[in-house]
């Protein structure tokens, strides 16, 4: 929600935005809503969590609560990027079970018995460990951004030799491609629509049926637990298999549209990104890639292959370019006139000189991190911050470094006090309130400091549910006598039938206040 991030104030400009687009945009474009789905996303910040090697039934124990409860006492953090597959070689790599995926397995073992060309968890394991970690974000007030890499399958070419495949999987893309060429479903598919197929690009067809076969599947088996969705290796698109990345034409952005239509199919509100590089590097013109068709925020890719990140003033230059434009990273001179002028800015660093989940050195200084990401953060964009782990593929010990989890912490200390000085603040994205049962008492607490905080130090003085929205007759909100700061939600729900509430609960202090909006479900067995 706008107000649960951001100050009233940007909110107005904000929905004066989103008018001003719907007004220019219509009959313009294929999507009028362009961008507005990843308002959510403005002024908010998330961690990049990416454990790897997790091919070959290794990821059938993953866990991300150990990492999740590391940063419990985070409060302005707004959402955790989760990878659905591994990056560019391990890109065959998916956290998901999929029947067709694992159908290229074929039960291949290496010399000592191990699993090799399997890159889901298996059916039979009855464990689905993508949808647990969505479940567990959600669960911790913080929603989702999954990462995609379009390399799928190994489906790249570079300095015009494939780069090959890892010992872990090495059939699976000549198993892809041989069920694309031969299944009479692909084949029917692939006939459907011109533009699925050209000559130029022998394997634009494949990418067509990534979108159709496996990543629709993922979308709508997961639905509205996934509230953006951040696509790598853009070149896939637009270097490697025939689309344009800046045309603005349709017809040269068909393989864009099909994997946006993909996961529109899960959740239409999901927010979409795709990695098409930066733009321009010469310190005075617009640093970021232009916008697809069905781009509602930047990927965000540093310069210079975000290694020494501090070392590259581009990087800075890009976040200041952000902030000037409240957010909106392609407005002309602060104007919104164009149809992809709501598009927002969203920056994807890693945090240490090594890579986006490894590294002892920080890319950063301690008063430059603060610096450069409460910029782009209270300029209205977004930070997906790639947290270096104290190891990438053992599951007890995907935690944030120290000294990573040290730069966090002095972000969000900065932000408690400067994202909304003037009123209220509430933690996370979302309050998470239990479900309630038809005829059994119901108390959740929510607690000063922790669910919500006055930055001027006064203390929250009420809190109450507003008219907008319903509220279940029954619940009350009454302060703790004997515990202060504590707030009790209660009552015994009396329905008869299973209903979901969507209300809001205000907050306020002696500045000001802050509406948060709640679920709240009443179960009746």
């Amino acid at each position: 929600m706008i107000e649960d991030s951001i100050s009233l104030s940007r909110s107005v400009v904000i929905l004066l935005g989103i008018v001003c687009c719907r007004l220019t945009v219509l009959g313009q474009i294929p999507d009028p809503d362009l961008g507005l789905r990843a308002q959510w996303m403005r002024g908010t910040w998330g961690i990049n969590w990416k454990p790897v090697d997790t091919d070959n039934g290794k990821a059938e124990t993953l866990s991300i609560d150990p990492f999740l409860h590391q940063i419990k006492e985070v409060k302005t953090i707004d959402y955790i990027q989760v990878h659905l597959n591994e990056s560019y070689t391990g890109s065959p790599v998916h956290l998901g079970p999929h029947d067709l995926l694992e159908s290229f397995w074929q039960g291949d073992t290496d010399r000592n018995g191990n699993p090799v060309n399997l890159v889901v968890p298996r059916k039979d394991s009855g464990v689905d460990p993508f949808l647990n970690l969505l479940l567990r974000v959600r669960a911790a007030g913080l929603k989702t951004q999954v990462y995609v890499n379009c390399s799928n399958m190994l489906l790249r070419w570079k300095s015009g030799r494939r780069v090959p495949p890892p010992k872990a999987h090495p059939d699976i893309t000549e198993r892809w491609k041989n069920w694309c060429d031969t299944n009479a479903q692909a084949q029917a598919f692939i006939n459907s629509r011109h533009y699925h197929s050209d000559v130029n690009w022998p394997e634009r067809h494949y990418m067509f049926c990534y979108a159709e076969f496996v990543l629709k599947q993922y979308a709508v088996r997961y639905g509205d637990r996934i509230d953006a969705w951040l696509f790598d290796s853009g070149r896939m698109m637009y270097q490697y298999n025939g689309d344009s990345r800046s045309s603005g034409i349709l017809d040269e952005q068909r393989l864009y549209q099909a994997f946006t239509d993909a996961v529109h199919a899960g959740n239409p509100d999901a927010a979409v990104a795709f990695n098409n590089g930066q733009g321009s590097g010469d310190m005075v013109n617009n640093p970021w890639a232009p916008a697809t068709l069905f781009d509602d925020y930047m990927f965000g890719h540093p310069f210079a292959g975000g290694k020494h990140l501090g070392d590259h003033p581009k990087n800075y230059f890009s976040l200041i370019w952000l902030a000037d434009r409240n957010g909106y990273v392609h407005t002309r001179d602060g104007k919104m006139q164009t149809w992809d002028d709501m598009v927002v800015g969203h920056f994807d660093p890693p945090m240490s000189t090594s890579g986006w989940n490894r590294g002892k050195n920080p890319a950063l200084t301690d008063e430059e991190f603060v610096d450069w990401y409460s910029t782009a953060i209270l300029g209205g964009g977004a930070v997906s911050l790639g947290m270096p782990l104290r190891s990438t593929n053992d599951w007890d010990n995907l935690l944030a470094a120290d000294w990573a989890l040290q730069q966090v912490r002095l972000l969000d200390a900065y932000l408690v006090e400067n994202q909304s000085p003037d009123a209220p603040n509430w933690a996370r994205q979302e309050t998470v309130l239990p479900s309630a049962h038809a005829g059994q008492a119901y108390c959740h607490t929510l607690t000063d400091g922790v669910d919500f905080w006055s930055p001027g130090g006064g203390g929250i003085t009420s809190l109450s549910t507003v008219a907008r929205g319903t509220p279940p007759a029954w619940l009350a909100i009454s302060q703790s006598k004997s515990e202060p700061g504590t707030w009790i939600l209660s009552g015994t729900p009396t329905e008869t039938e299973p209903t979901q509430y969507t209300f809001r609960i205000r907050a306020k202090d002696s500045t000001g206040r802050t509406d948060r909006t709640v679920e709240l479900q009443v179960l009746t067995n």
